[in-house]
């Protein structure tokens, strides 16, 4: 039987990073490529005011997310509100 991965174990094998849309110029999106399952791209893309900084908070809490062995969601989280 295959074994099925977790959210958890998708988010540790991928690398998220914001950049700037490269369609909508106000635009900012986070991308991971999963090289281990077909090469799958997820992608969340934020607009406003705030774009810029709310994607690369994203990036980083998903970035932290996966390297956390013991994962304390509310340090993370706090992390992201300095």
């Amino acid at each position: 039987m295959l074994h099925k991965p977790t959210r958890k174990e998708i988010d540790m094998r991928l690398e998220y990073e914001a950049t700037r849309d490269r369609y909508e110029p106000d635009a900012w999106r986070v991308e991971a490529i999963d090289y281990g399952n077909d090469g799958e791209v997820y992608v969340a893309i934020f607009t406003g005011p705030a774009a810029q900084r709310r994607a690369e908070e994203y990036a980083r809490f998903k970035n932290e997310l996966g390297s956390e062995s013991n994962f304390d969601v509310d340090k993370v989280y706090a992390g992201l509100r300095t």
